[in-house]
């Protein structure tokens, strides 16, 4: 089984959740990052001739990582980019919150970028099944596109 989702990340109608534990930490959080982080990674890979980036990831239970970021063609070590990060902080039975600006790698940027897609996108990861999959984005028209597939059991 598999799902595909298409968007452009220059839309402005966006309406996305956030899953509940982090607008817990602090309300700013509900609003997605990831819009604004596309609308500036996209011009830096445009600037240096990249055509695609692609992140995998996968998940079970209630959790879910991204496995590995390309960016082709591969851009310069000192190639930076500005990203909206939340860094999370956990003291005891307290956790906080803090969102930052900060000037990362593209490769970096994307993997936040991607991670929160998936996260947001919500794939059911409390019914058990393995699920696997992709966030691409096609640079030249910045496209962005999920691709999920489930593992069954056999």
């Amino acid at each position: 089984m598999a799902l595909l989702h298409t968007t452009r990340p220059t839309a402005d109608r966006h309406i996305h959740r956030r899953p509940a534990a982090a607008a817990a930490l602090d309300p700013r959080l509900k609003a997605p990052r990831y819009p604004d982080n596309l609308r500036r990674l996209i011009p830096v890979l445009r600037a240096h001739g990249v055509h695609t980036a692609t992140a995998t990831f996968s998940g079970k239970g209630d959790s879910s990582w991204v496995d590995d970021v390309a960016i082709e063609p591969a851009v310069d070590a000192d190639v930076t980019v500005r990203s909206d990060r939340v860094a999370r902080v956990r003291i005891g039975d307290d956790a906080t919150a803090e969102r930052a600006i900060e000037e990362v790698s593209p490769e970096e940027a994307f993997e936040e970028i991607a991670g929160e897609i998936v996260a947001m996108r919500r794939f059911h990861w409390d019914r058990g099944a393995p699920r696997y999959g992709t966030v691409s984005i096609d640079i030249r028209s910045g496209n962005t596109t999920v691709a999920v597939h489930w593992l069954r059991a056999n």
